[in-house]
């Protein structure tokens, strides 16, 4: 008798099984793609663009601490807690596409993992296309046409006339984000010259050690720099004309290697059109004015 009900119970989780999976297979995510990619690659989508088409979503990764580019706002949930120029851009992108957007927040690290090793579609966290980078993953034209920011150093504005050479960084220590491309001039730079590099997770929290005296000087973009000043009033950039880290690359977007030629096109088409329109320099000025209204410093 036990042994008759152990058979009838394995064949009703056997049938279970089986009727979740037919379930499973019945319920599609797919989309089509929408009439305007279609004409502009005279094919339906291949590769990368088709498999994205086939989830019906576009996967998207960020390290939302970097505002007013990506940051978090308080007291919301959700994807609605995720704001800055970055996030727009993304939701831009999926509108146009024609596809759900799947927002996930990592740290700056882990999103050029994801990338690198293709596990999410796409990421716009304030990535410059560099050649190191290249070599791991693809990127789309530069978004952000940014000509008057530039690489440098935020020192304490009272040591602005004993740091005017690289060489004045021997034995100093400089904190950067760990795996950005403040790191990687800061090692191409500065290490030769002597400096010691603290890696930290956040540019806030290498902001802080200045603040503190415990580190020497943080390397960063002007334009956050600048903003940061704003609160830091002891702290300052290395004006450009002294000293700056010289940078040849663009703010873009990182998407994983593969079949991506048509994922290019179409992502390419997005980015020059909304840089037509002035989109991102809108988007800007609107993170900019939320930040300050909700007092996050950037």
């Amino acid at each position: 008798m036990k042994k008759a009900m152990v058979i009838v119970l394995a064949m009703a989780m056997l049938m279970s099984v089986m009727l979740v999976g037919c379930g499973g297979k019945g319920e599609s995510k797919a989309v089509e793609p929408p009439q305007w990619v279609v004409d502009f690659l005279g094919h339906e989508p291949t590769g990368k663009l088709a498999e994205i088409y086939e989830k019906g979503e576009l996967h998207y990764v960020v390290s939302p601490d970097f505002a007013p580019s990506e940051f978090i706002v308080p007291g919301k949930t959700g994807d609605e807690q995720y704001a800055g120029s970055d996030i727009e851009l993304a939701k831009h992108i999926a509108e146009k596409m024609g596809v759900k957007l799947k927002i996930e927040a990592l740290d700056f690290d882990s999103c050029l993992t994801y990338m690198s090793e293709g596990l999410a579609d796409i990421a716009i966290t304030g990535l410059a296309a560099t050649e190191k980078r290249r070599e791991a993953m693809d990127f789309t034209d530069p978004y952000n046409l940014d000509t008057v920011s530039y690489q440098g150093l935020m020192i304490a504005n009272k040591d602005k006339d004993i740091y005017t050479s690289y060489e004045a960084f021997k034995g100093k220590t400089v904190a950067v984000q760990n795996g950005s491309l403040q790191q990687q001039l800061a090692e191409k730079y500065l290490v030769p010259a002597g400096a010691n590099i603290y890696p930290v997770t956040k540019t806030a929290d290498a902001i802080l050690m200045l603040d503190a005296g415990t580190v020497d000087a943080c390397v960063m973009s002007s334009d956050n720099g600048d903003n940061y000043a704003m609160t830091y009033k002891n702290l300052g950039m290395i004006p450009k004309d002294v000293l700056y880290l010289p940078d040849t690359s663009n703010t873009s977007a990182a998407i994983p290697f593969g079949e991506n030629e048509d994922y290019l096109l179409v992502l390419n088409k997005i980015i020059n059109d909304q840089i037509a329109e002035g989109l991102y320099v809108q988007w800007q000025t609107e993170a900019e004015a939320l930040c300050k209204e909700l007092a996050i410093e950037f």
